[in-house]
């Protein structure tokens, strides 16, 4: 709020031959109408209130303002940009069928790969366990190798004690 400055100016009327023929009714008559000015604290201080909170709202006015218009230009991008992919689906759209055989013979080239590798872990399955198997056996053929060596070193050793005995 601007203050204001009223400034009232009169000056006192003598006349003798009219109306007015004595000053202090005049001055009187005058200032009959002055409109007196207090210092009303209270009302200037509700006011600049009031004034605050209106800079606050049209601060927060301008803040909402701007964020709309962010939020619009964002649209607006979203708009060109959603378009631009519209028109290049539109420009590319004979190329779906090209696009979905060459996806079919993918899949197709897939599928077989795919029954490739199955066959190939049934195999390496198989290998592993005939590996195993053979291994296993070749395990057991030791152990009875080792018995039957055993056994050979003891009769070997019964026979030359048998033959001394017969030597004797």
């Amino acid at each position: 709020l601007k203050p204001w400055t009223v400034f009232a100016t009169y000056s006192d009327k003598f006349t003798a031959g009219g109306l007015f023929t004595d000053a202090i009714a005049a001055n009187e008559a005058v200032h009959a109408a002055d409109v007196t000015f207090t210092n009303d604290s209270s009302s200037l201080t509700a006011a600049n209130t009031r004034l605050a909170l209106v800079n606050v709202e049209h601060n927060r006015a301008k803040a909402d303002l701007a964020q709309a218009v962010t939020v619009l230009n964002q649209a607006k991008e979203e708009v060109v940009s959603a378009t631009n992919a519209y028109n290049a689906l539109l420009a590319t759209e004979s190329e779906t069928a090209k696009a979905k055989a060459n996806l079919d013979a993918a899949n197709t080239k897939l599928s077989e790969a795919q029954a490739k590798y199955d066959s190939a872990v049934t195999v390496l399955t198989a290998v592993t366990a005939s590996k195993e198997a053979k291994e296993q056996a070749l395990a057991d053929a030791k152990v009875a190798f080792d018995t039957a060596q055993a056994k050979a070193d003891e009769l070997r050793a019964d026979y030359f004690m048998k033959q001394a005995d017969a030597d004797e």
